[in-house]
C-alpha cells in the first residue's frame, strides 16, 4: 500500500512538472506567434500605406495629366478661335474693302455727271478740275480709246468664203437696213459696205437718256438655199464703242445721259441674256413669198407696217438673225 501511494504521488509530480512545462511551451509558443503576428501586421499596414502612396501619387500624376492635357486643349482652342477671328476679320476687311471701292465708283461717276450736266452745254464741257484730276481724266479717256473694242467676235471657221456668189455681195453694197418695231424708242441701222463689209448702230432712246452699241463686222455668202434665199456667215465683229460707260451730250438741243452698252441688238446670241455675236443669219432677196418665211418673221413684218412688204410677198432685202428671228428689213428711201 505504501509503495502504492508512493507511485502515486511520484506520478503526481511527475505529471506536475510536465503541465507547467508545457505551460511554459505553450506561453512561449503563444509569445512568438503573436510577435509574428504583430510582425505581419505591421507588414500589411507599411505595405497598405506605401501602396496607398503610391496609388496617391498615381492619382495626383493622372490628375497633372490630365490638367496639362486640359491646358493644352485650351490652348490650342484658343489659338483655333484666335485664328478664326483673324481670318474672319481679314475677310471682312477685304469686303469692306471691295464696298467701299464698288460705293465709291457710283459716287465718283454721279459726281462726274452732275458737273457735266452743269458745265456742259452744246457739247462744250467746261473743265475746272486741278492739273493732277485733268492728268487721271486724260489717262482715263486714253486708256478709253486704246481699249475702244471691248467684244469681238472672230467665227471659229476660218474657210475664206468671200468668194462665194458674189454678185449678191455687190448687191449689198450701199444698202440700209433697219431692225425697229415700227414704233417706240429703238432700232439698229445696219449699213453695207463692199465685200459684206457693214457698220451699225442700235439707240434705244428714253426721256432723259439714250442707250447707245456702236459695231461693225463682215458678213459672207455660207450657202444658197434657193433662188431667194442665202445663208450668210458673221466672219468677224467688234464692238467700237466703250461699254459700260456714260457721258452727258447735248442731243436735239437737250442734255442727255448717253450709256454705252454691249448690246448689238439683232446681232446677239440673247438680247436678254447672252450679247455676244450671232454667227448665222438668212438673206431673203425681194420677191419672196411670205408663205416661204416663217411665222416669226412674218410677225415682225406685220408689225413695221412696212409698205414694201405686201400681203403675199416681199418686195425688199430682209436680213434674219436665225438664232433670234430678229428681221432687218431694207431700208427703201
Amino acid at each position: 500500500m505504501k509503495k502504492k501511494l508512493t507511485l502515486i504521488f511520484a506520478m503526481s509530480l511527475l505529471l506536475t512538472s510536465c503541465g507547467g512545462s508545457m505551460v511554459k511551451v505553450n506561453q512561449g509558443e503563444i509569445a512568438k506567434n503573436k510577435a509574428e503576428l504583430e510582425a505581419k501586421n505591421q507588414k500589411r499596414e507599411i505595405e497598405g500605406l506605401e501602396e496607398d502612396k503610391s496609388d496617391e501619387k498615381k492619382s495626383k500624376k493622372d490628375k497633372n495629366k490630365k490638367k496639362i492635357k486640359l491646358e493644352e486643349e485650351n490652348k490650342k482652342d484658343k489659338k483655333t478661335k484666335k485664328d478664326k477671328k483673324e481670318k474672319d476679320s481679314d475677310k471682312k476687311l477685304v469686303k469692306n474693302n471691295n464696298k467701299n471701292k464698288k460705293n465709291s465708283e457710283p459716287t465718283r461717276n454721279n459726281n462726274t455727271n452732275t458737273k457735266r450736266n452743269n458745265d456742259t452745254k452744246n457739247n462744250k464741257v467746261v473743265n475746272n478740275n486741278s492739273p493732277r484730276e485733268n492728268k487721271e481724266e486724260d489717262n482715263s479717256q486714253n486708256q478709253n480709246t486704246q481699249n475702244k473694242s471691248y467684244v469681238s467676235f472672230k467665227n471659229p471657221d476660218t474657210s475664206n468664203n468671200s468668194g462665194n456668189y458674189p454678185e449678191v455681195l455687190r448687191d449689198l453694197n450701199g444698202k440700209k437696213f433697219v431692225f425697229s418695231s415700227g414704233a417706240g424708242g429703238w432700232q439698229t441701222v445696219l449699213n453695207f459696205s463692199q465685200d459684206g463689209n457693214f457698220k451699225a448702230k442700235f439707240e434705244d432712246y428714253d426721256y432723259d437718256s439714250v442707250a447707245i452699241c456702236e459695231f461693225n463686222g463682215k458678213l459672207s455668202i455660207d450657202s444658197k438655199v434657193n433662188e431667194t434665199a442665202y445663208i450668210l456667215r458673221l466672219d468677224r465683229a467688234e464692238i467700237t464703242t466703250p461699254i459700260n460707260t456714260q457721258e452727258v451730250k447735248n442731243i436735239g438741243g437737250k442734255d442727255m445721259t448717253v450709256r454705252y452698252v454691249d448690246l448689238p441688238y439683232g446681232f446677239a446670241v440673247n438680247n436678254d441674256t447672252d450679247h455676244s455675236f450671232q454667227g448665222m443669219f438668212s438673206l431673203y432677196l425681194p420677191l419672196r413669198k411670205r408663205s416661204d418665211m416663217s411665222a416669226e418673221v412674218n410677225h415682225w413684218l406685220d408689225i413695221t407696217g412696212e409698205k414694201n412688204v405686201e400681203k403675199d410677198i416681199s418686195r425688199i432685202y430682209l436680213l434674219v438673225n436665225n438664232k433670234t428671228i430678229d428681221t432687218f428689213r431694207e431700208k427703201v428711201e
